[in-house]
């Protein structure tokens, strides 16, 4: 049977987010454009929400590290893992990334799981174009639980190893897909 299908666009960045320079997990949203989902906007298991985004980099000569995860309320939903950064200095270089998830089930508590692939890719990184999730032989592909049934605020947030490298979402857009 034929089904409906489209895609609603439900958060945009109005604003480049702030630049965060170390630590974090640090929200890369800027103010007032984090998205929260009501109780029970996902009602089955296939549903797909996807996030997508860029901005700029600038890194030092130093090895150090970014990770990008995506959140609901507290629980990481997807998520790079930790991402080399080139050994060189780059100022203020592109990059972008991909997160498409997909409900696997639905539930209170930490009934509600997804599995989550895409990519993440600039001049900043030790390899150019990288697979998310990261891992050499058996690498995760499912988040951990969340709760389906409550308010759950959405956020993606960077955690950089060294404050001499910064990072500023530049565009950004969290979409229901049907």
């Amino acid at each position: 049977m034929a089904s409906q299908n489209w895609i609603q666009c439900v958060q945009s960045l109005h604003a480049a987010g702030p630049t965060q320079t170390t630590g974090g997990p640090t929200s890369l949203l800027a103010s007032g454009d984090a998205y929260s989902f009501k109780a029970n906007d996902f009602f089955y298991p296939g549903q797909q929400f996807r996030a997508k985004g860029g901005g700029i980099i600038t890194t030092t000569s130093t090895p150090t590290s970014l990770t990008i995860a995506l959140y609901f309320g507290a629980v990481i939903v997807a998520t790079t893992g930790s991402i080399a950064l080139v050994t060189s200095v780059v100022t203020s270089a592109i990059w972008d990334f991909e997160f498409l998830c997909t409900i696997r089930s639905i539930g209170g508590g930490t009934g509600t799981t997804n599995i989550y692939l895409g990519h993440i890719a600039g001049q900043c990184f030790s390899v150019f174009y990288q697979p998310i999730p990261t891992g050499v032989s058996s690498p995760s592909f499912t988040s951990a639980g969340w709760d389906n049934t409550t308010t759950e605020q959405v956020t993606l947030q960077a955690t950089l190893t060294s404050s001499a490298d910064s990072i500023t979402l530049e565009d950004y857009s969290l979409e229901f897909m049907n």
